[in-house]
């Protein structure tokens, strides 16, 4: 269960991240895409790293 309320977390932080980068992009469409299909995979990633070494 606590690795399943740190996913939840991890996952609220992530909407608030892209929200705040959309927001920051919204004119330019280009590095918006770049920033949903390259910056966070790798955040997901690293996040799943973290919570494999935490187990």
């Amino acid at each position: 269960m606590k690795l399943h309320a740190r996913f939840d977390e991890l996952e609220r932080r992530m909407d608030k991240l892209e929200l705040s980068m959309a927001e920051m992009t919204s004119s330019n469409r280009l590095s918006t895409k770049l920033i949903k299909y390259v910056i966070l995979p790798l955040i997901v990633i690293m996040g799943a790293l973290v919570g494999i070494k935490i187990i």
